[in-house]
């Protein structure tokens, strides 16, 4: 890889980093409403770790957009 494709890849990561670091977590409930599904069909799908969710405290769900929208794509 030529050194300015290197470059322009580190760029695009450091770019990925910073919205992530901006982005503000979805709630169980606002991932149900982004999703249009019912919250007993997403507990089933982070139950089976089908679904990019994050759980820091070992108790609530939280959820990512760009996260969410790459599964959706199915590029996760």
């Amino acid at each position: 890889m030529k050194t300015g494709g290197v470059i322009l890849e580190k760029i695009g990561m450091i770019e990925s980093l910073l919205r992530k670091s901006r982005e503000k977590p979805m709630t169980f409930r606002e991932t149900c409403v982004y999703l249009g599904i019912a919250p007993s069909s997403l507990y089933k799908l982070t139950h089976k770790n089908q679904i990019p969710h994050h759980k820091p405290t070992g108790k609530l769900l939280f959820f990512f957009k760009d996260e969410i929208d790459m599964w959706i794509a199915g590029k996760s």
